[in-house]
């Protein structure tokens, strides 16, 4: 039987003398919204690295849906379901918020291509040269793809109400539009499972306020799983079904919001007395 959801087990990370992650082991259950908090430095995206395989660990394992993640490489990840966002936004800023969304499906349609960050925007390029290719060469197929992959982007669009912005250039719009910008781009894709990597970072107070529904929102609509590394405890708390906390590359406490707002080595690490 293929286990579902997420699965971290005794994950160990360290770099040179430094153990970024000790021993971590925790499950994020089909549908839900987990948690990951911890004070800086605890090994959140760290560990985040090590799901998209952008960091390799030193021992553990990591499934997700019955596929060994560990085996695959980071741009393989996508296809098995896993789409991710940045705590600093990575999004091609020369290019429209709807040339981005299409540019993110490229996965959809092309086989993976290996490479470092160079390598990645060289696949964005590549993907681009071949559209122009095919609709020379006026191949049904290729038009069926681009159809389905204007249709997609248009519904995350409309979805996370950025119509007004669709044809813009990405760097010209404010940090909190390109933090959307980013999420639609993960949700194009069709992932099974959302990493968020500190969304609220860079927002302003109504932002923030405006952010949990959002995630909400994508959680019930696109039947996705989402895990949420977050600092902010006003939005992770109300929005997350269960959470995970490190403190210096060790769980510290797994359970519900309201179990680990009162678990005490947590309010001695991070919530404060």
């Amino acid at each position: 039987m293929v286990v579902t959801g997420l699965q971290i087990r005794e994950v160990t990370k360290s770099f040179g003398g430094i153990i970024a992650l000790d021993d971590v082991s925790f499950e994020v259950q089909p549908g839900e919204i987990a948690g990951l908090i911890g004070p800086n430095g605890a090994g959140k995206t760290t560990l985040f690295n090590c799901i998209s395989r952008l960091y390799d660990t030193d021992r553990g394992d990591i499934f997700f849906d019955g596929h060994d993640l560990l085996k695959l490489a980071a741009d393989d990840v996508v296809n098995v379901g896993i789409a991710r966002t940045f705590q600093n936004v990575e999004l091609f800023k020369t290019m429209t918020v709807i040339e981005n969304l299409l540019v993110g499906q490229h996965s959809r349609f092309l086989p993976p291509l290996r490479g470092n960050m160079l390598r990645r925007s060289a696949s964005a390029a590549t993907h681009t040269f071949l559209e122009v290719i095919a609709s020379a060469a006026r191949l049904p197929a290729a038009w069926r793809e681009e159809s389905l992959a204007r249709n997609t982007a248009e519904e995350v669009v409309r979805f996370l109400d950025l119509e007004g912005v669709k044809d813009i250039r990405t760097g010209d719009l404010s940090f909190g539009i390109q933090k959307q910008v980013e999420l639609a781009r993960a949700l194009v894709s069709r992932p099974r499972m959302i990493l968020l990597d500190e969304p609220a970072s860079g927002l302003s107070h109504q932002e923030l306020g405006q952010l949990g529904q959002v995630i909400k929102s994508v959680r019930d609509e696109f039947r996705v799983t989402i895990l949420v590394v977050e600092h902010h405890m006003e939005l992770v708390m109300p929005i997350s079904d269960r959470m995970c906390v490190l403190n210096f590359g060790r769980k510290i406490a797994e359970g519900t919001p309201a179990e680990v707002q009162k678990n005490p080595a947590v309010i001695e690490a991070y919530l404060g007395d």
